[in-house]
């Protein structure tokens, strides 16, 4: 293997310096100014081109190259020898910068390496070949006189636009073709060359008229090499740009073109000039559009891969369906829950109809049509046949895809264990429903029971207490006189608690409620208590809403008589009822007053049954007031709250939704209790 690696690598060292001769006989034709100088050096791209590809080890095919090419040409071996080290000195030096600075085989993806190429390659390692062969040529006698700058400008520039031409083209195409089977990038192709051979016949070839033959038409090349950099890439801008040079060429030494001067030398370095800006500039200008077309892939690959992780880890089915019913892509979590498998995808084994339950085709040619219509559709509910057979309930929506009608992207919930969660919950509900009737009957007939004996103790405790008047001692009638206040406390008790009962299980149906009359006759039943503290109550507009009028009545009637309970020793109490319509149809009414207040740390306290903050000593009752009133507003779909503070008052706010009203209906009134107005 070793002896076949060396064979192979001497093939190479052969081939490239019988290019390196081949080439540098072609350019040497073209050397006008003086025989070992041309304009034209095809050879400085060959062994750059070689190097970078190859290696360093083949800096012998271009000394022995450059050496051939020499001794056959012009001058004496020793100036051959010389030049022959110049031409390979500018090959490695030209190789070790792009290798070092430039990017190696990669110079021409970036346009940063591109000019980095350009810098170091073409104007930089050129001028070891120039300074070299002039100098040698000159030490050896050859007598040069005037023409010194013009022969060592005229070997520097032909090896810089030889490397800007040259190289780029074998190193790119070096890279292998792409595989484009596609018509239309073929037919482009061909179109790109023969717009580029035709401008270069009427620019170069004398195809334009002969009064345009010399003038600065060079600028029709532009657009066609920008198309070449803009559509294509490097390499086929690097050949493009070769094309275009060799038809330049051949046309200025035939004295056609802007570039015919009054010696063929000159004609050649103003051309090359011209060809040597124009390769760099469209080179790097194709690089820049190739690398953008790069980072764009390499952001549309990240962003399919982030999509393709993001579909396949949802814990929602996402399928690819075609309008004629065929399922082309789908997620893990849809073959899941239906049951099916990659395999069956492939084989085109899922569709949209076989797969949906008769009693469902209805709706979805609905939603199909849905989507036709407006591009998306609602999410409904439906069922799949899973593989086996077996159904899977689930909420389906979707949407078009943009630019491709006959496609749309569907996503799938299976929604299997919120069926069962709500079907739990209905049945949970219901008992729920049931269990909550089931006591309010028993707490309304236990009630009502209860009263029958308490009843009879109080009626015969009475009869004693009268019969036994005058005959008792002191200590028997405190006795009976602690029962009989035990009995009405009792009494008392179990008729709040039969009005709590009596909140759920003998509510009636809402109506519409003016709530200034119901007030109106609270204060009616309310006015002896009034009167016997002193107290006022002042009644301002109140809403009128769908409520049960019954329950509102005890509503305001049991805040009122707690605001009038509550008051402060010695004071009269003051009591103000309001209310107002808010805009998000809710209407509020507010009982306030300047009682005793409370603390609000007590504020879910005083709303449950039984809880009180005093003694039944201080302040009678049974603690049900304000729970029946929690159980009211929560009755009627609103809530109840307060602000207090102990000593400042209280301040109950009664929340409630409040339904359409007939216009009109209901008044503004202002009433107060006891000849007082607000």
């Amino acid at each position: 293997m070793a002896e076949g690696a060396r064979t192979r690598r001497l093939w190479r060292q052969l081939a490239l310096t019988a290019a390196y001769f081949a080439a540098g006989k072609l350019g040497l034709r073209l050397a006008f100014l003086h025989s070992s100088a041309t304009a034209v050096w095809p050879p400085s791209g060959i062994a750059l081109a070689a190097l970078l590809l190859e290696g360093y080890d083949l800096w012998p095919a271009v000394f022995a190259g450059a050496l051939l090419v020499n001794l056959t040409t012009a001058g004496s071996p020793a100036t051959s020898l010389c030049i022959a080290v110049g031409n390979t000195l500018e090959a490695l030096a030209g190789c070790w910068l792009v290798r070092r600075f430039a990017g190696a085989q990669r110079a021409f993806d970036r346009p940063q390496d591109m000019f980095r190429f350009v810098l170091l390659a073409a104007l930089l390692s050129t001028t070891l070949a120039a300074t070299i062969g002039v100098a040698s040529l000159f030490a050896a006698g050859y007598s040069l006189g005037a023409h010194f700058g013009p022969v060592w400008l005229t070997w520097w520039l032909g090896d810089a636009v030889g490397i800007l031409l040259i190289t780029p083209l074998i190193v790119l195409w070096s890279r292998g073709s792409r595989a484009d089977e596609d018509l239309w990038p073929r037919l482009e192709t061909a179109a790109l060359g023969a717009c580029l051979v035709l401008a270069g016949a009427v620019v170069f070839g004398g195809l334009s008229p002969s009064s345009y033959r010399h003038a600065p038409l060079e600028f029709m090349c532009f657009p066609i090499l920008v198309w070449a950099a803009f559509r294509f890439g490097p390499r086929e801008t690097a050949a493009a740009s070769v094309l275009l040079a060799v038809m330049a060429v051949w046309g200025t030494l035939r004295g056609l073109g802007p570039f015919v001067l009054a010696s063929p030398n000159e004609s050649l370095l103003l051309l090359q000039s011209f060809l040597g800006v124009t390769c760099a500039s469209i080179l790097a200008f194709a690089c820049a559009c190739a690398q953008a077309r790069r980072d764009m892939a390499g952001r549309l690959a990240g962003a399919q891969a982030r999509y393709s992780r993001l579909i396949h880890a949802s814990i929602v089915g996402i399928v690819e369906g075609h309008r004629d019913g065929r399922i082309v892509e789908a997620n893990d979590r849809f073959l899941e829950m239906t049951g099916y498998t990659q395999n069956d995808l492939a084989a085109g084994r899922l569709r949209w109809d076989d797969m949906t339950p008769p009693e469902h085709r209805r709706r979805t040619a609905s939603a199909v049509r849905e989507m036709e219509e407006t591009g998306e559709v609602k999410p409904y509910e439906k069922e799949f046949f899973r593989k086996d057979g077996s159904r899977v309930p689930v909420l389906v929506g979707g949407a078009s895809i943009p630019g491709d009608p006959g496609l749309r992207i569907g996503f799938v919930l299976d929604i299997t264990e919120l069926k069962k969660a709500s079907d739990i919950v209905r049945e949970r509900a219901a008992e729920l429903a049931q269990s909550n009737t089931d006591l309010s009957q028993f707490a309304y007939v236990a009630s009502h029971d209860l009263q029958e004996p308490l009843h009879k103790i109080e009626a015969f405790g009475e009869r004693l207490e009268r019969r036994l008047a005058g005959h008792m001692d002191a200590e028997a009638g405190d006795y009976l006189h602690r029962m009989l206040k035990a009995t009405a406390r009792m009494e008392r008790l179990i008729r709040d608690v039969l009005a709590l009962a009596r909140v759920t299980s003998r509510s009636r149906p809402l109506e519409l409620v003016d709530l200034n009359a119901v007030a109106r006759e609270v204060l009616g039943d309310l006015a002896d208590a009034v009167a016997a503290c002193g107290g006022r109550v002042a009644l301002k507009e109140l809403p009128v809403m769908m409520a049960d009028p019954t329950q509102m009545r005890q509503l305001l009637q049991n805040l009122i008589g707690n605001a009038l309970k509550f008051r402060k020793p010695g004071k009269p109490p003051v009591v103000r009822v309001s209310g107002r319509d808010m805009a998000d149809g809710f209407a509020e009414i507010v009982v306030e007053d300047d009682g005793i207040g409370f603390d609000e740390r007590y504020l879910n306290r005083i709303f449950q049954p039984f809880q009180r903050l005093h003694s039944a000593r201080d302040y009678e009752g049974s603690g049900m007031g304000l729970a029946i009133c929690d159980r009211i507003a929560l009755r009627h779909g609103g809530r109840i709250t307060a602000r207090s503070a102990p000593g400042l008052g209280a301040r109950f706010v009664v929340t409630l939704p409040c339904s359409q009203r007939p216009a009109g209906f209901g008044g503004r009134t202002t009433e107060a209790v006891n000849g007082t107005k607000d």
